[in-house]
């Protein structure tokens, strides 16, 4: 009788071990297209940064050089084109420059990536 209770018992089983290890493995693979999306969301944060700074900072070096308003502007349009972002601001107060970027598009949160930026003399934005 022991006999037939253990066959009864492994016929019972058998293949589990095989949706065990399916289920293992769809669980990886969630995970790791989770962790992925979140990967390509930082990068693109990061992208969006970087051609925000470097945008601020080409309209900023423009000013400097005693440049017009316009001119600092669309060196910030340019810098921000060449690192595939848009500008979508460009506010000039005295030396100091803001500009607001949007680049690329991040399926987490659904959205363009937006970042922005200032630049402007180190005087300008130390307070006495």
């Amino acid at each position: 009788m022991t006999m037939t209770a253990r066959i009864a018992v492994t016929e019972i089983e058998a293949g589990s071990g095989t949706v065990w290890v399916l289920s293992a493995l769809l669980v990886l693979a969630a995970v790791t297209a989770g962790l992925m999306a979140v990967a390509a969301a930082g990068l693109q944060h990061a992208r969006a940064t970087a051609a925000a700074d470097l945008a601020a900072l080409a309209a900023a070096d423009t000013l400097q050089q005693q440049g017009p308003v316009a001119q600092a502007c669309a060196a910030a349009e340019r810098i921000a084109r060449h690192n595939g972002a848009v500008l979508d601001t460009c506010a000039v107060s005295v030396e100091v420059v803001d500009v607001a970027v949007t680049a690329g598009w991040v399926a987490v949160i659904g959205g363009p990536v937006r970042a922005s930026a200032r630049a402007g003399p180190v005087d300008a934005f130390v307070q006495d």
